[in-house]
């Protein structure tokens, strides 16, 4: 009998260095990704520190929080001790997410993430989201005398980590910016996690199906 036979054409030459140069990128996206990841579940933790209502207990990653339930940011860390003394919740989130914004940084240095641009994106608003986090200095500036009060027993008065627990606490107005207002710069911590505990899942999603490619 007769069959029709049609040859293969053979793949031009470069699009299998396009494609090799691609798998290369991937290949180089998993191996820096595979650092950031247990970041990413540490930071998850110290979300739920900083945004649980209720004190210390570790409470299931959730996107649905108040300012309101942030009063607590300045509690003592169960994620994290230094020299057997507890630190604020608070300090060591914000070396989480530093840690965070060095990794995701280096991972746009150094994976070609024009051949993915969804996480290219992604990456680059996380950078933005942490680097313009206002004003560490203004969150961390009653730490110094919190560290004093969580080792030892006196504390009389009204201290300032009081003072800003029964604010947040309280607080009924919007959670935009209000000038001169001491508030502003818990309103943009409150922005920055939302932000991130949007893209985060997100990022996981885009990586894990350009890995499964390799």
């Amino acid at each position: 009998f007769c069959r029709n036979f049609f040859p293969m054409t053979p793949i031009p030459l470069f699009l299998q260095a396009a494609q090799l140069l691609i798998n290369d990128q991937r290949a180089r996206l998993n191996g820096y990704y595979r650092f950031i990841q247990p970041i990413i579940e540490k930071y998850k933790l110290s979300v739920t520190e900083i945004v649980c209502p209720d004190g210390i207990a570790l409470q299931p990653y959730d996107l649905d929080f108040r300012l309101n339930d942030m009063k607590n940011m300045y509690q003592k860390s169960l994620l994290d001790m230094k020299d057997f003394k507890f630190r604020p919740a608070i300090v060591v989130y914000l070396e989480i997410v530093t840690q965070l914004h060095q990794e995701i940084s280096d991972l746009i240095k150094n994976v070609d993430l024009r051949h993915f641009s969804e996480i290219e994106n992604l990456c680059l608003q996380i950078v933005q989201a942490i680097s313009t986090i206002d004003p560490p200095g203004k969150i961390l500036s009653p730490v110094q005398e919190l560290l004093i009060l969580l080792n030892v027993e006196e504390n009389g008065g009204e201290t300032m980590i009081e003072f800003i627990r029964n604010m947040m606490e309280n607080y009924t107005g919007d959670y935009t910016y209000q000038q001169g207002n001491v508030i502003n710069a818990y309103i943009f911590l409150y922005h920055q996690i939302k932000l991130l505990m949007k893209i985060l899942p997100r990022l996981q999603t885009l990586v894990d199906k350009e890995i499964k490619v390799i």
